[in-house]
């Protein structure tokens, strides 16, 4: 099965009750994002027009407390992958030493340990990014 169609199978499995409507759909596909790719954590999060953060959906509590985290701080791998359009591989140690009062909130506040942020591609409304967290 392709990629595609894994992902496809992964979003119809998304639709739980409580997460139906067009409005709930970054959180479903943060959520099939995460069983598909198989990571602890999802978040999805634009960069608007006017150059504001803005977080979209993510697959659990835990994973939109960190996507939150990341707007609050004004810090982070999510931050910087969205500023350099590049992949931001980051270990604990890696979050401390690059963001610390991020990594201070993540690490006392959610069980993850690590980060995985991908730019996504351009949009119409602004440039976004996907956090995929790690719990080891």
């Amino acid at each position: 099965m392709t990629i595609a169609g894994r992902f496809q199978e992964a979003l119809v499995a998304a639709e739980e009750p409580g997460l139906g409507g067009a409005e709930l759909l970054p959180v479903r596909l943060a959520v099939a994002a995460a069983r598909m790719l198989e990571v602890d954590g999802a978040g999805i999060s634009l960069v608007d027009s006017a150059g504001r953060r803005v977080p979209l959906g993510a697959s659990s509590a835990d994973a939109a407390t960190a996507e939150r985290l990341q707007f609050t701080t004004g810090e982070g791998p999510c931050t910087t992958a969205q500023e350099t359009r590049e992949p931001v591989f980051a270990v604990e140690e890696d979050l401390v030493r690059r963001w610390p009062v991020f990594a201070d909130l993540l690490l006392g506040g959610t069980p993850f340990r690590a980060v995985v942020a991908l730019a996504l591609l351009p949009a119409l409304a602004g440039d976004g990014a996907m956090d995929l967290f790690f719990t080891r």
